[in-house]
């Protein structure tokens, strides 16, 4: 993936030493559960020092990231490491927090219960997952959110004794 211009100033917005580290997790595949789309991306990062969570966003023509790394070089490290991975996956970066440890959700779900799920069940995990995406990229559920998450139910008339 070529980067656009809002990439190469986020990538050279980092100290020398923390794009150097920054490039060993991403060649080491140590970014993984990294998911999102053009406009926001999250990822998690292991390094020598923990597992860190990152989030970029892009506002007009300029990334924005954030880090649970406390130290600042650190946090520097995970955030170019997650940017670089985002350009070497290009356009199969999922969309969805739907891997843990390159394991679908519903695999984990199937392995946990011990059988498959229905398809009822498993139309049930996607949108919940379609819903968190969408809360992760807004940080806001609606009221909508709820009512497509839910089966749809029978309305029955009440009897009315007259």
């Amino acid at each position: 993936m070529n980067p656009d211009r809002a990439t190469l100033n986020f990538l050279n917005s980092f100290p020398e030493e923390a794009r150097k580290r920054g490039e060993m997790p991403q060649q080491d595949g140590a970014g993984t559960q990294i998911f999102g789309n053009h406009l926001f991306i999250q990822g998690r990062v292991e390094d020598a020092t923990g597992t860190f969570r990152t989030s970029l966003r892009l506002q007009g023509n300029r990334w924005f990231g954030s880090c649970t790394a406390e130290n600042e070089l650190i946090s520097g490290t995970c955030q170019y490491a997650t940017m670089m991975e985002r350009m070497h996956r290009g356009e199969d970066l999922p969309e969805s927090p739907n891997e843990f440890d390159d394991t679908p959700v519903l695999d984990i779900i199937e392995e946990k219960l011990g059988r498959e799920l229905d398809d009822n069940e498993a139309d049930f995990v996607t949108k919940i997952e379609k819903r968190y995406r969408r809360y992760v990229i807004e940080g806001e559920l609606h009221d909508h959110d709820m009512v497509r998450i839910t089966p749809r139910w029978e309305r029955t008339l009440a009897n009315s004794s007259r």
